[in-house]
Parts: structure tokens; C-alpha cells; sequence
């Protein structure tokens, strides 16, 4: 895809394959700013400039746009790389540095008679990139990996002997990384969790739905479902301060602090 900006070729404004912005959207004019498929940003995997035409990069480039313009401080936290088809109920998934990085290692599962393909990317103990086909379990833990640069250690090794232990190896590195996070910047919010999913609460819950709880600066939805273990199937309607969030964007959501994020199960009655 090519953006469409050919009438800006004597705008003033800075362009080569799309609108160069910075890291608050904002182009080469200090009153322009510019978001979604025509904007060309910093790529996460090369740190090299692409253009990034997928809805989520888009969504989170407006959120980005919009606070900067009105004066407050937001930074995008540069376009990670994220392709999502459905073929006739096949799923597909890519992330990353799928292609794989000079030097690195990988490792794959095939299993055609259920038409499911795995290939994870490492460059030396860390995910880099991974392309899943006919299964969408953890692909938030391996956007998780990839986009936290998880220093993998021996976990490098436990995933390229079992590509599916990805969950083990999340769950693993944020426990080894907690004193950390703790010296990282946080942020609270406020979790609730409705009908059957209040039990995912912890025991130190303020009401029978709700909690605060305290989390790194950045930290998507996708995050507190996964830390929280709350059963992606099960997060249904998730809202954050009354707002709905789309299914898609979740994993790319950023909260921020005193949030208050809603997790609804597919039925809950009184």
C-alpha cells in the first residue's frame, strides 16, 4: 500500500514514501499533525521508517494526534508490525519481525493435517518475530514477547524446544523481571470484573467486582487479561471509561493511570 499524497509534494511538509511524523504524530510543520495509513513512522523491528497500514497502528496514531494537539503529553510507542487474515475461517497471524533478523535463530511446527503452521523468531534470547496459522491461543503473550524485548534467558531455549510453551515463558519472565518493575515507572487503575470473571479478582479486591491494581507505564488491556488469566473467550465486552474497545485493538490499547477498565463475560445476569 502507498499512501495517497502526491498533493502535498509542494505542501512544504516533509514526505517520502508517506508524511514523516515524530513520536507525537506531529509532521515537519509544529501546527501539522498526521495519523494512520499516510503517515510514515519508525518501524519497532528495525527502527528503520515504514508505512504501517493496519487498523491498530491507525487507531493507536490517532489516539497519539488527538492529545497532542490538544496539549497533552502522549508518545507512540513506534509501529510494530501486526498482519491478521481470515481465509474462509482460517486464521493467520504475524507479528513483528516475521521475516527473521540476520544472525538469528528460529523454530517452526507444521502440522498440515490441521492446518496449523507455527514459526517463532529469535535474535540471540530474545522474540522477535512470530507468525501463527489455524490457532490464535497466546498470540497476545507473543505480542507480549516481542514488543517487550523480553530478555528470554533459558526460556530461549525451553520455546525453540516447544514453540507452544509461550505462556510458560511470559509468565516466567515477568516474575524474573519484577524487582524491575518495580523501579519502572507505574501506574494504578481501577479492574472490574463482572459475573463469572469476578473470581479472577485477587483476594485484596476493594468490592465484589472491582480492584485497584498496579501496573507498569504502558500496559495494554491485552496485558492485564494475560497477567490476570482471565480466559480471552471469556473477555467479551471490555470498555475502558464507558467506552467499548474493539476486539482488535485491545492488545494495542495503552492505559493509562486512574483508568477504569470493565471486563464483561458473553452472559451475566443479576
Amino acid at each position: 500500500m502507498r499512501p495517497n499524497i502526491a498533493y502535498l509534494q509542494d505542501s512544504g511538509l516533509e514526505i517520502k514514501t508517506g508524511i514523516l511524523v515524530n513520536e507525537r504524530m506531529r509532521t515537519s510543520h509544529s501546527d501539522i499533525y498526521a495519523a494512520g495509513d499516510v503517515t510514515e513512522s519508525i518501524d519497532f523491528s528495525t527502527g528503520q521508517r515504514i508505512v504501517n497500514a493496519i487498523q491498530p497502528n491507525a487507531a493507536e496514531q490517532a489516539r497519539i494526534a488527538a492529545i497532542a494537539m490538544t496539549g497533552g503529553n502522549a508518545n507512540n510507542l513506534v509501529a510494530l508490525q501486526i498482519n491478521v487474515l481470515d481465509t474462509l475461517g482460517l486464521i493467520s497471524c504475524s507479528f513483528g519481525f516475521w521475516s527473521g533478523a540476520a544472525g538469528g535463530d528460529h523454530v517452526e511446527i507444521v502440522e498440515p493435517q490441521l492446518f496449523k503452521y507455527m514459526r517463532l523468531e529469535f535474535l540471540g534470547d530474545v522474540l522477535v518475530g512470530a507468525t501463527c496459522v489455524g490457532s490464535t491461543a497466546h498470540i497476545g503473550v507473543l505480542r507480549g514477547l516481542i514488543q517487550g524485548k523480553i530478555a528470554l534467558g533459558e526460556r530461549e531455549e525451553t520455546l525453540m524446544g516447544d514453540p507452544t510453551k509461550a505462556m510458560d515463558a511470559y509468565l516466567a519472565s515477568r516474575q524474573a523481571q519484577s524487582a524491575w518493575m518495580n523501579a519502572a515507572l507505574r501506574m494504578q487503575i481501577t479492574l472490574k470484573l463482572f459475573a463469572s470473571l469476578a473470581s479472577y479478582l485477587p483476594s485484596n479486591k476493594k468490592s465484589n467486582v472491582a480492584t485497584d491494581i498496579d501496573l507498569a507505564d504502558g500496559s495494554t488491556i491485552g496485558d492485564v487479561i494475560i497477567l490476570y488469566k482471565i480466559p480471552s473467550k471469556s473477555a467479551h465486552l471490555v470498555m475502558v471509561n464507558g467506552v467499548y474497545i474493539q476486539p482488535e485493538e485491545r492488545d494495542q490499547y495503552a492505559l493509562k493511570s486512574n483508568d477504569a477498565l470493565a471486563i464483561c463475560p458473553p452472559v451475566a445476569g443479576r
